[in-house]
């Protein structure tokens, strides 16, 4: 799908809705197979236990005690959605789950399990966070200038959906904060059923402190209309995925033009590329070499300019196969080599490792890996450093954890196996 023709789609039709509803299933296949049962509206759906019990009998799959005490939520969620409700039932309002813990836990896996126990006939979506915002934002621009914006957008997705599965949300602005309650106070009211899960409690979901009262009421809002349930396991089960498919690089390692060509030949059987600019939301885009489904841009392009998620999202629907080269070390400060001015910059430079402390562009990468993992993307890194080393400390370290978690898991054999979200 081009990006031209997927914005002609958005104005075309019904906005939010028509984007959102491609995603009444999960979004991507989970990196462990999830059964989906044919028929499930006319026979008895399976529980979210019977689905974790099925996966208990695959060799290698670990059990783990927290998160069959989350099934067990998850059941219980489950049934009270699927029993009728009736004009005298005392308490009609069905309050969701915010599940949240640490990286590589299990937490979008066992949200994969609840969705595909659902039935369709219910009403439901599963979307990561940042693709439910992009999709927010674009109709909240469509309709400028109507009343009350976001009470209409909920009352929108409410006449659609009746459970919402929202996967890794996180605020990083004052103006989502505001968004988020105002539109979740819509959905609340509207009925709808939040599933949610967060690397982070609820009080800390916008952890800076500049202005914590702006999203105080988006935090009392989530609390008084899901039960928050910490999933306190330690173990990253993405590292432990087994078979290894190298796809982070140091620099020397791996000649990345001869890995294009390799590329470019099992992808397209061709030798062929070019270089040309992208135009994606306003912004031009420079890969140093493109064709078909396979592109090879430099870190600095990517991250270092002005770039958005949306920007991300695009790429990814465009490409299936990314390379980037470039990729610094990144930090809080710059490390032990002193700045150096005029001709004496080059004595050092070949010896100074390549070094980042633009937290916008430690975002932003952040936001890279986020989106091209949530899609099933295959991607290939050059860098300074070995992966383990990629953060050298600062205001990010828990962001960085769970950004080098996910390019662990990107280099198993599991991931590369994993097909490709459409």
């Amino acid at each position: 799908m081009s990006l031209r023709n997927s914005g002609d789609e958005y104005r075309n039709h019904k906005g939010l809705l028509a984007i959102i509803a491609r995603h009444k299933r999960p979004p991507y296949p989970s990196p462990v197979y999830i059964p989906r049962r044919r028929g499930a509206d006319n026979a008895t759906p399976l529980l979210p236990s019977a689905l974790y019990h099925q996966h208990l009998q695959r060799p290698g799959f670990h059990a783990d005690p927290l998160q069959a005490l989350t099934v067990a939520r998850l059941d219980a969620l489950h049934q009270r959605l699927l029993t009728p409700r009736t004009w005298f039932t005392r308490n009609k309002t069905i309050r969701g789950l915010y599940l949240w813990g640490q990286v590589g836990i299990g937490k979008s896996f066992l949200v994969d399990l609840f969705f595909a126990a659902l039935p369709d006939s219910l009403g439901k979506t599963r979307q990561h966070y940042q693709h439910f915002m992009a999709a927010v934002h674009r109709e909240l621009h469509a309709i400028t200038g109507q009343r009350e914006p976001l009470r209409l957008v909920g009352k929108r997705l409410a006449a659609e959906f009746k459970v919402i599965c929202l996967d890794e949300l996180y605020l990083t602005d004052l103006g989502d904060a505001m968004i988020v309650y105002r539109l979740f106070e819509s959905l609340f009211e509207e009925g709808v059923v939040l599933l949610i899960t967060s690397n982070f409690a609820p009080e800390r979901l916008y952890k800076d402190s500049l202005q914590p009262a702006i999203f105080a009421p988006a935090i009392k809002i989530i609390k008084a209309n899901t039960e928050e349930l910490h999933l306190a396991s330690v173990q990253d089960y993405r590292s432990m995925q087994e078979g290894v498919h190298r796809t982070w690089f140091v620099a020397g390692e791996q000649d990345f033009a001869a890995l294009f060509d390799t590329l470019n030949h099992a992808l397209h059987g061709s030798s062929a590329f070019t270089s040309t600019a992208l135009d994606i939301h306003g912004h031009r885009f420079h890969p140093l070499r493109q064709q078909g489904q396979l592109v090879w841009f430099t870190f600095n392009e990517l991250c270092e300019k002005p770039r958005s998620a949306k920007d991300y999202i695009a790429l990814a629907q465009r490409f299936k196969q990314f390379l980037v080269s470039g990729v610094p070390q990144f930090g809080q400060a710059e490390q032990h080599n002193p700045a150096t001015i005029g001709t004496e910059d080059s004595l050092v430079a070949a010896v100074r490792p390549q070094y980042s402390n633009s937290e916008n562009a430690q975002r932003r990468f952040i936001s890279l890996v986020d989106e091209l993992y949530d899609q099933g993307i295959k991607l290939h890194l050059q860098s300074g450093v070995p992966l383990e080393n990629l953060y050298a400390g600062g205001r990010l370290a828990f962001e960085f954890q769970r950004t080098v978690s996910r390019l662990t898991e990107m280099q198993s054999a599991t991931y590369r196996d994993r097909a490709w979200r459409s």
